[in-house]
């Protein structure tokens, strides 16, 4: 069976959803489909309530392994913020669970579709500032189609 990126994205908030230890901690866990600009200007006005999670589509890669067959790698980016205005060591003890709990939920799941497992490529600091933090983690799966 064929899914659609959107589907995978779906998928991939709704296992973040329902993970008890980022629900009951996270305000927001949802899909993002703007500029990263954007969502580090609403963190910084507060607009977002936070912590926050937002899974946006990456990108794919194509193989054509027969005649109008093909291979998909598709990459998806769980971003995190999260804020604590009384220092950097409580900004870190705030964001570094809510990351390993993502990494905890994503990794080797293949969210009950017929995709390649979601492997982990990379997590890195986004944005680090004062008031808060934004954290990349780059995910992807593969299927063929």
């Amino acid at each position: 069976m064929t899914y659609s990126i959107a589907q995978i994205e779906d998928s991939i908030v709704v296992y973040l959803q329902s993970f008890a230890p980022l629900s009951s901690v996270c305000k927001t866990i949802s899909s993002y489909h703007g500029e990263i600009d954007d969502l580090v200007s609403q963190a910084s006005q507060l607009i977002i309530r936070l912590p926050a999670i937002y899974v946006l589509y990456g990108g794919s890669n194509f193989d054509e392994t027969a005649n109008r067959s093909y291979d998909e790698e598709a990459s998806f980016t769980v971003i995190v913020i999260a804020k604590d205005l009384r220092g950097n060591d409580k900004l870190r003890a705030a964001i570094y669970p809510i990351l390993e709990d993502v990494k905890t939920r994503l990794t080797d799941n293949d969210l009950g579709m017929d995709i390649e497992p979601l492997h982990p490529v990379r997590i890195e600091p986004t944005l680090i500032t004062r008031a808060f933090s934004i954290y990349s983690f780059d995910i992807q799966t593969s299927f063929s189609w």
